[in-house]
């Protein structure tokens, strides 16, 4: 319940998304893809710092409608937020969807 209230109306916690997602962290992955041989890295890298990272994290990246029809923010997260366990049972990880 109080992260559906926070998710709609974040109010302070709306900050940028490079408040949360910060420089020195998009810079650490963008150096791994480009070690592991991915392409266009600058040019994704562009687009992210001039088209994302000064969102506001809640209302323009998480809640943007766009974003969740390409599933860019929301698939990860709904492939990632139960983890199966070595003895069969599972782990949830606290996500909006596991709410």
């Amino acid at each position: 319940k109080d992260v559906q209230a926070f998710i709609d109306e974040p109010g302070d916690g709306d900050v940028p998304l490079d408040q949360v997602l910060t420089p020195a962290m998009v810079s650490e992955i963008s150096e791994r893809m480009k070690a592991e041989g991915w392409d266009h890295v600058d040019e994704a890298l562009t687009h992210f710092n001039s088209n994302y990272a000064n969102r506001p994290i809640v209302s323009r990246f998480i809640r943007d409608d766009d974003l969740g029809k390409k599933r860019l923010v929301s698939m990860p997260d709904r492939l990632t937020n139960t983890i199966n366990l070595k003895d069969g049972s599972a782990a949830y990880r606290p996500t909006v969807i596991n709410c």
